[in-house]
């Protein structure tokens, strides 16, 4: 039978540690060091309403000023006396009448109020063990560390999961087939090995499920699917992060086998329909930095639509910086865009963000002069250090080091204010949600007590069979936002 001690043990292991270890993971190295320094918070979240289970999070902006102030001549006589009266009257105060002087208080300028409205996405997720380690007599090390080593899998998970959400396009694509190199049954395809183009292989990760889609002229059609016209989960087998190699199996038979210039999709993220392909992701930053336009366009709206964020036409003041580069991003170039938008919004940027490749290229230009090395021996032995340390870039007293993400696009550079600007929002802690808060996140409501289960461990069932496997289901809550989306947004930029 079970073991009931073991069983406790377990799940205040998971519930007090799972949450904690995906924001702990988020801005490390082993994620991505972009996410240090957003804030964790729960201001403005609400719930839809009382019978729904989901949260918007509400911010408030403001544009434009209110009242209205002007220049006038100096008056003279804005206190005297009759002296010019008849009789004149030299003890006597002038009084006068309302005039125009002031500026009416009729179709008064205001700021524009704007409340911006967004849903928080909910993340569901289940973690699952062997039935067998329920009925071992005590938590033993090797059955802690199989724990822990489970949950940093899952924490890593979530926290991957969120940071391509972070810097996805807004097709969603994390990349695209290049070649396919080899699979197991030529056109029908159980197993899929290929090349990554325009996106990064480092954002591929043993054990993570993925959708293949293809578009034509705008309409996308799925392309893991099997005879039946049922989506088949694609799992990732291996990555070879150096030569750019992903290997991918399936659960059985394609259709249709995938081929080259296919979008490669985080499984179960987006949404396809004949005529609408959303994602169903948190934000990201290019759902922030748009340029202002004639046409209705939405920022920190999910797929640009109306029903959430603002109209970005309305307040073009709200736009950012966009430009296509089209060849190596140098220091003047560089400069002077961060001047213009400077100049035209008086915001102070505090991260650039792009790719090792860009950062490379870009670090080139102070040795393509002339003088690529210099050094002195002084009578010694020659010292000779080579490579680049950090990439800082400066411009009127401000200064930023060159941030380098595995998640960027190739070819992209993002500048934005992150620092007590950008937030990571989860909902507020919900008396008996079966979850213990954390300190760094939000809390993993687990789902097995609502269900009708004494644990959060539930059975594993195939056809309403018993297995010999338990899950603990689970769901979390998340958004992203900000107050400040201004930016800039550089792109097809020469790597090396």
């Amino acid at each position: 039978m079970a073991n009931t001690a073991l069983i406790t043990t377990l799940e205040s292991m998971i519930e007090a540690d799972l949450g904690k270890m995906v924001y702990e993971m988020l801005p490390t190295v082993e994620v991505d060091p972009i996410f240090k320094g957003m804030l964790l918070t729960s201001e403005g979240v609400a719930k839809f309403s009382d019978l729904s289970q989901g949260f918007v999070v509400r911010k408030v902006l403001s544009s434009g000023m209110s009242g209205q102030f002007r220049w006038d001549a100096v008056d003279e006589d804005t206190m005297t006396n009759l002296t010019a009266a008849t009789p004149a009257r030299s003890h006597t105060l002038a009084t006068r009448l309302p005039d125009s002087r002031y500026p009416s208080a009729t179709n008064l300028p205001t700021p524009a109020i704007i409340q911006v409205s967004v849903p928080l996405t909910v993340g569901r997720g289940t973690i699952a063990f062997p039935s067998e380690y329920l009925r071992l007599d005590k938590l033993s090390a090797s059955l802690a560390r199989y724990t822990e080593l489970m949950m940093k899998g899952m924490a890593k998970n979530i926290a991957l999961t969120q940071a391509n959400s972070f810097f996805a396009p807004a097709s969603g694509e994390l990349a695209l087939v290049n070649v396919v190199t080899s699979n197991k049954d030529g056109n029908v395809t159980e197993e899929l090995v290929c090349t990554v183009d325009t996106g990064r292989i480092f954002q591929f990760e043993d054990g993570m499920l993925l959708d293949f889609y293809t578009n034509s002229a705008g309409t996308w059609t799925q392309k893991n699917l099997n005879g039946a016209g049922t989506a088949v989960r694609g799992v990732v087998d291996g990555v070879d992060w150096m030569n750019g190699y992903l290997r991918v199996i399936f659960d059985e038979p394609l259709a249709s086998a995938v081929a080259a210039d296919d979008s490669i999709i985080l499984a179960d993220t987006y949404v396809d329909a004949t005529t609408d392909y959303a994602r169903k992701g948190p934000l990201g930053i290019n759902d922030m930095l748009k340029a202002a336009s004639t046409a209705d366009q939405y920022v920190m709206s999910p797929n640009n639509s109306s029903s959430y964020g603002f109209n970005l036409n309305k307040y073009p003041k709200f736009g950012s910086y966009l430009e296509a580069i089209g060849g190596v991003l140098d220091e003047i170039t560089l400069n002077k865009i961060i001047g213009k938008f400077f100049e035209a919004t008086g915001i102070t940027l505090d991260t650039l963000v792009t790719t090792r490749g860009v950062i490379n290229k870009y670090s080139e230009n102070p040795l393509l002069y002339g003088g690529r090395q210099v050094w002195q021996r002084q009578g010694q032995a020659l010292q000779f250090t080579s490579g680049r340390g950090e990439v800082d870039v400066a411009y009127e007293g401000q200064e930023w080091t060159l941030q380098a993400s595995r998640f960027v696009a190739p070819g992209t550079l993002y500048g934005f204010k992150k620092n007590g600007n950008f937030e990571i929002v989860v909902p507020p802690r919900l008396p008996k949600a079966g979850s213990k808060e954390t300190e760094f996140g939000p809390p993993i409501e687990f789902v097995g007590p609502s269900l009708g289960y004494a644990s959060n461990f539930i059975p594993v069932l195939s056809s309403s069979t018993h297995t010999e496997m338990v899950q603990a289901p689970f769901r979390t809550y998340y958004q992203v936002i900000c107050e400040t989306p201004q930016g800039i947004k550089l792109t097809t930029i020469t790597e090396d």
